[in-house]
């Protein structure tokens, strides 16, 4: 068996096909054996899924390397277009004379462009591609994704979570944490990807119940908090005055539709999005 490059998506299928096809004929094989080895030695030259989808492949399906290749090359011919859509997502940079407001303008532009990137590939590649040198806001924002990790593109937006003290709870944050910790719908907190031993062991967040920042300071906290007033949880903890401005926001969202000058509206997606709504219009919040 010739050596050959094993198949693992990141080559096109018909290259693969070809590059093997030329090396078991310049291997000294008989002109009346080539058509059994070909069918033969193709499951070698694989790995990973294409090896997976061979394997499967129903008994006696298969009468001909033309109708294996033919086969192989149909399964896999998006493989490459799969990986060249991960480099190219993972290449957008913010510059170093670049706002973030620039920066995140111009990565939904270029994701709109690049048809079914997975939401975890767009938050992970948007947090890479941030530069702490750009500006304060960059740093900031690059350290919370970082510490926090965002698991989807979703995650990303709507960074300008309220403080625990604009709420107004008659409850402090001890009491506020442990009312979470006994909500069934409440999140576990993630854990924080931090070096511990980089940590500031003169705080303590109450809400990870670690070392390294203060608990009114807690970004997931307030995160979770922000979720669970949302979804009808902790407003019972609200002081009265608190109460009925809450509710009187709730009843004019449901009047008027949100004033478009507040909210940028990002579309993410693309012509050929494998599932769900092709377009999806979300709302984002960059300081």
């Amino acid at each position: 068996m010739p050596d050959i490059t094993k198949y693992d998506g990141t080559m096109g299928p018909q290259e693969h096909v070809t590059s093997y096809t030329c090396a078991i004929k310049g291997n000294d094989v008989d002109e009346d054996e080539i058509e059994s080895v070909l069918l033969k030695k193709f499951g070698e030259t694989l790995s990973e899924g294409a090896l997976t989808w061979y394997d499967y492949l129903p008994e006696h399906s298969i009468t001909s390397f033309e109708m294996l290749a033919d086969a192989f090359i149909k399964a896999h011919a998006g493989a490459k277009k799969v990986q060249a859509r991960k480099a190219d997502i993972f290449r957008i940079t913010q510059t170093d004379n670049e706002l973030l407001r620039e920066f995140v303008s111009r990565f939904q532009i270029e994701l709109i462009e690049l048809p079914s990137i997975p939401e975890e590939w767009a938050a992970q590649a948007f947090t890479k591609g941030i530069n702490p040198r750009s500006s304060t806001a960059s740093f900031k924002l690059k350290e919370n994704l970082l510490e926090y990790e965002v698991l989807i593109w979703a995650d990303v937006h709507n960074r300008d979570i309220p403080r625990l003290s604009e709420y107004n709870f008659n409850i402090n944050t001890t009491d506020l944490v442990s009312a979470i910790g006994h909500i069934k719908d409440a999140r576990w907190p993630r854990p924080l990807r931090s070096d511990p031993a980089q940590r500031d062991p003169s705080v303590m967040c109450e809400y990870h119940g670690t070392h390294g920042h203060r608990t009114e300071d807690c970004r997931q906290l307030k995160e979770d908090v922000a979720w669970l007033l949302k979804n009808g949880h902790l407003r019972e903890f609200l002081s009265e005055r608190a109460k009925g401005h809450y509710k009187g926001r709730e009843n004019h969202k449901q009047v008027e539709p949100v004033d478009p000058k507040y909210v940028i509206n990002l579309i993410i997606g693309g012509t050929d999005a494998p599932r769900g709504p092709m377009m999806k219009r979300t709302k984002v919040s960059i300081v």
